[in-house]
């Protein structure tokens, strides 16, 4: 097949195409079809195929003709299947090992040739700062360095606020030392040659890249965590820093009985655990988190409309799951403005929360009646969305669960609750009981609550209705009204106004 490039690179501004990145790194070829080309867009299709294009490379050096033709076809692969998705565009780029490989053109070359697919080759600068435009997508205002280990080389990049700043590049990928695991000191000499790093001591580390990430499951694991949730995961770095430190020495079979950790990842374990123990012991961060989002979201952020890419990721995934679980026409707002009046005025950070929640109170009434709550709770606990650390996302869960009348006692509930504080249990708690008023006094209609009003004082609450809504005062919403009040330790009072 000797074709023409087929796919577009960047869709127009109403494709509501699938959207794809094919990400031909040191290591792997993988690619991700996104549902479209939005913010907090979901990946229909997600396959990597380990080829190891990068091993033995170095700079210079040749890529492996095994490894070539196994990426070769697996991107043929690719092609087809983009097509038979109809997928509207497709960016492919690749990183260290084509660009550092002295016949890593003629490999794109044959990629157009055989494939019809255009390959982008990222400079270091470039696969760094997607890396972190990927971090900033899915955190943002994230303040810190952010390092992606790929199989190929280190990036790091500064991020200001959410926006990339400075970065450099360094030959530390695990694919680099194919004569066997380099040395402490050579680690460190290789960091000490990038003169910026110091600047950035004490700055949180936000860690991008399989190895890394399958270093964090181990962690997970080991501290039995409540949600086994990658994504911001955060722990101190002086912590973790001992665990990579055994890591980096554990022999094979240690590594491979290791819980956590994946059969085709534990070559490369022990690298990614020195260079991490190094780059603690250079940077001296004080946290890390670890971040699901990199390099290919931020490619799928830089395309997107400027309006698009402010949107809060959080909301905009609630948003849409609204949209595809709604019974009744969108009313949150009014629930918002109704509750506010006992719950009352937020931050930004908990109006996010509420709005989270209000969102997502719906979620669960296609299932089964008796297990309603159960799958709420398990839905958004595991829910692929970001742009919300793991304690916010048990404080949603747990008040959509309260919102369905969960059972305490529900082993998944006493692992949210594990994350939060008692305070923050009891804000869930409110807010769920709160939207099982609204919902059960309004049917989900919208329209019925801004007539109607609930309001706090010292020692009753007190729900107010026209009196030509008197009659939507029935039996189940006076015990939704009275389970509320004895929440709060105060009495429920019901005013027909005339």
């Amino acid at each position: 097949m000797n074709q023409a490039a087929r796919f577009p690179v960047v869709p127009g501004t109403a494709d509501h195409k699938p959207f794809a990145v094919v990400d031909i790194g040191s290591n792997s070829v993988r690619m991700v079809v996104y549902e479209s080309l939005k913010r907090a867009a979901l990946p229909i299709f997600n396959e990597k195929v380990l080829c190891g294009l990068g091993r033995g490379v170095g700079v210079g050096g040749r890529l492996d003709p095994k490894a070539a033709d196994l990426a070769l076809h697996t991107l043929r692969r690719y092609a087809a299947l983009a097509d038979a998705m109809g997928v509207g565009a497709l960016e492919a780029v690749a990183t260290a090992a084509i660009r550092d490989s002295a016949d890593g053109l003629d490999f794109v070359a044959r990629v157009r040739k055989t494939c019809g697919i255009d390959v982008r080759v990222l400079s270091g600068a470039e696969e760094g700062y997607f890396s972190a435009l990927g971090v900033a997508a899915a955190i943002p205002g994230a303040h810190g360095v952010v390092g992606d280990l790929g199989g190929g080389s280190l990036e790091l990049v500064a991020l200001e606020n959410g926006e990339p700043g400075d970065s450099t590049t360094l030959p530390l990928g695990s694919l680099q030392f194919v004569d066997g695991m380099p040395s402490a000191s050579r680690v460190d000499e290789i960091l000490r040659g990038s003169a910026g790093l110091p600047s950035w001591q004490g700055r949180t580390l936000y860690c991008v890249g399989g190895v890394w990430r399958a270093l964090a499951r181990i962690h997970i694991r080991q501290r039995h965590a409540p949600l086994q949730i990658v994504h911001e995961y955060r722990v101190k770095a002086a912590e973790f820093a001992e665990l990579a430190h055994v890591l980096a020495n554990l022999s094979p079979g240690s590594l491979a009985a290791l819980e956590g950790v994946p059969s085709r990842r534990a070559d490369a374990v022990p690298v990614g655990a020195l260079v991490m123990e190094r780059l603690i012991a250079t940077l001296k961060p004080v946290d890390l988190v670890f971040c699901g989002y990199g390099l290919r979201e931020g490619l799928v952020q830089s395309h997107l409309p400027l309006e698009e890419q402010q949107r809060d990721p959080f909301l905009a995934f609630c948003e849409d799951e609204a949209l595809r679980s709604l019974r009744f026409g969108a009313h949150v707002d009014e629930v918002l403005a109704w509750l506010a009046p006992v719950l009352g005025a937020p931050d930004e950070g908990a109006l996010r929360l509420r709005r989270g929640a209000s969102l997502l109170s719906e979620l669960a009434w296609r299932g089964h009646s008796d297990y309603r709550a159960e799958q709420a709770l398990v839905r958004i606990l595991h829910a692929p969305f970001v742009g919300i650390g793991h304690r916010g996302r048990a404080l949603v869960a747990l008040a959509v669960y309260e919102r369905y009348r969960g059972d305490p006692d529900f082993v998944m509930a006493g692992e949210a609750r594990k994350l939060l504080d008692e305070r923050e249990i009891d804000r869930a708690m409110t807010l769920g009981k709160i939207l099982n008023l609204a919902h059960t006094l309004s049917g989900g209609a919208p329209g019925l609550l801004p007539r109607t009003q609930l309001t706090l004082t010292a020692d009753a609450l007190v729900l107010t209705l026209p009196s030509e809504l008197a009659d939507f005062a029935g039996e189940v919403v006076q015990k939704r009204h009275n389970g509320l009040a004895r929440h709060l330790e105060v009495e429920p009072t019901t005013v027909i106004a005339n």
